[in-house]
């Protein structure tokens, strides 16, 4: 990760260490790590939170856009799938 790319540190003793990256190009967030593990963020190409990946196994969170506007959410966990929308 370059210098450009790098967000945040905090090493907030109580909170734990926590590290954000962000694509520039969008302005977005990337990835974040923190005591937990790591969370994967992916944008449409409009800019809107496409998937949210992480901290644990099959714990995916996807959205689905139509005009701008979230129609549809499923989140993965690891022993069944929720769907709203």
């Amino acid at each position: 990760m370059t210098e450009s790319e790098r967000g945040l540190e905090n090493d907030d003793p109580l909170a734990g260490s926590v590290s954000l990256a962000r694509l520039p190009s969008l302005n977005r967030m990337t990835n974040m790590v923190d005591g937990v593990g790591a969370t994967l963020y992916a944008y449409t190409s409009g800019g809107q939170l496409f998937t949210e990946d992480g901290p644990f196994a099959s714990d995916t969170v996807t959205n689905t856009f139509v005009n701008r506007l979230r129609t549809n959410l499923v989140l993965q966990q690891p022993t069944v799938l929720w769907t709203a929308g």
